[in-house]
């Protein structure tokens, strides 16, 4: 639907327009297996992950939150929380996931995951 404006006071009206065009045949091919990392979710794109902690040092039993925030462009929408590499001795929690889109298409953006854990050593 495109809107026209009839005056500089905004005054407008709506216009149903019917939008066409050729059909263009694509192939689509699988993402390649050769050089994968073994946890790939799938996420193409340029990112960067940027992370932090809410303490420095701390006792056993002591509630940490880990801020981690991947920012840049591509399918937000298969970015995951990355997870602990060795998560013995450490009581973890499901992160907490939000973006904010930076375009309309959500092409561009920021995601940022929270999750609370816990050393048990």
């Amino acid at each position: 639907m495109w809107i026209f404006f009839n005056n500089f006071f905004n005054t407008m009206r709506e216009e149903a327009v019917k939008l066409a065009s050729s059909s263009q045949e694509m192939r689509v091919l699988p993402l390649p297996r050769a050089g994968r990392p073994e946890n790939f979710s799938g996420a193409v794109g340029q990112f960067r992950l940027s992370a932090s902690a809410s303490l420095k040092s701390c006792m056993v039993g002591d509630p940490i939150t880990l801020k981690m925030t991947v920012k840049g462009d591509g399918n937000f929408d298969r970015v995951s929380s990355p997870l602990l590499s060795s998560p013995k001795g450490w009581k973890t929690y499901t992160p907490t996931a939000s973006f904010k889109p930076s375009d309309s298409s959500g092409y561009k953006g920021k995601k940022r995951f929270e999750q609370a854990i816990i050393p048990l050593d």
